[in-house]
């Protein structure tokens, strides 16, 4: 994602490690890319491109990391089979279920434009690993 266009800001640089990213399309059948979210070992990356637009932050101009808009999604289903008769009734019954937390992740900084990663699995995860990285490179 970062690297198919040929604008130095949207590349690795060589030292840089990609730790975490996260592409959203729409689309089913000509998907297009509505956002981009990265995580260096050095920045993170807001990428917007059907706008154009491009948010970078180096970790060490993070003040502050906020998860917001915490919410659980989450899908079941359940099979079931059974006989019925006047006195005998005998069943099975099957389920799974499967559940996920989705927020935002807000980078505040005092001497730039805050920006979120919106709808992240795992926010508390997201935030912790930046936080955590800061600590081990900056």
């Amino acid at each position: 994602m970062i690297q198919q266009t040929s604008d130095d800001n949207k590349k690795l640089l060589p030292s840089e490690e990609l730790l975490w990213h996260r592409i959203l399309t729409k689309g089913v059948f000509r998907k297009k890319i509505v956002e981009g979210f990265v995580v260096t070992d050095h920045r993170v990356i807001k990428e917007l491109p059907q706008s154009g637009h491009l948010f970078t932050l180096l970790l060490s101009q993070i003040d502050s990391i906020q998860v917001l808009n915490q919410r659980r999604s989450s899908e079941g289903s359940m099979t079931m089979t059974g006989v019925r008769t006047q006195n005998l009734r005998t069943g099975q019954y099957t389920g799974r279920s499967r559940s996920n937390v989705i927020g935002d992740v807000l980078f505040i900084s005092k001497d730039y434009q805050d920006f979120a990663f919106n709808n992240v699995q795992d926010p508390n995860g997201l935030a912790s690993l930046v936080k955590e990285v800061k600590k081990l490179f900056t």
